[in-house]
């Protein structure tokens, strides 16, 4: 997570030099930023599905096949979407700072579509509030178990189900 988000930084950078290079670099270099992004947004998703998964065990929010099979699948559609998507909606345009001293960088948006940026932003809103809640909600059930159980059999119970959802997370 931490490496694609460093080459989505890095990238971004090169794209703001990008008129030291050929022209292509920032005409495809935006395509290849925004890619990157998803690719951070799409491992995180991933994160929080893998932990979903891990402590599932002590909570379960949906059934076993959603989480195995089509939140995966899901994930995997969201980004190879971005991949063709960002190719064919992004492109940069190379401006020479010298002769455009007001403009702070040297690879402007050339080519995009306002859609994607309020399509894209909506699923990730969606996709956050998804993954977080199925991430959350074991933690959730713990503690409203402790809260409704408090003789000694439940609490046994319920500091084994806290300490297998601290060991995996």
């Amino acid at each position: 997570l931490y490496s694609i988000g460093a080459l989505c930084a890095i990238q971004c950078f090169m794209c703001h030099v990008s008129h030291l290079f050929p022209e292509w670099y920032c005409v495809y270099g935006m395509s290849v930023c925004v890619t990157l992004y998803a690719a951070t947004k799409t491992c995180l998703y991933g994160f929080f599905l893998e932990r979903a998964k891990c402590v599932e065990m002590t909570a379960q929010l949906c059934p076993w096949i959603v989480t195995k099979y089509v939140l995966p699948a899901y994930i995997a559609c969201y980004f190879l979407i971005y991949l063709v998507l960002c190719p064919l909606t992004f492109r940069g345009t190379v401006v020479d700072p010298r002769t455009h001293p007001d403009v702070p960088t040297a690879c402007l948006f050339g080519e995009y579509k306002q859609w994607v940026f309020i399509l894209s932003a909506a699923v990730d809103v969606f996709n956050g509030i998804l993954f977080l809640t199925l991430f959350c909600y074991p933690l959730y059930d713990a503690i409203k178990r402790r809260e409704n159980f408090m003789d000694s059999e439940a609490h046994k119970e319920f500091r084994l189900d806290l300490i297998i959802v601290v060991k995996w997370n």
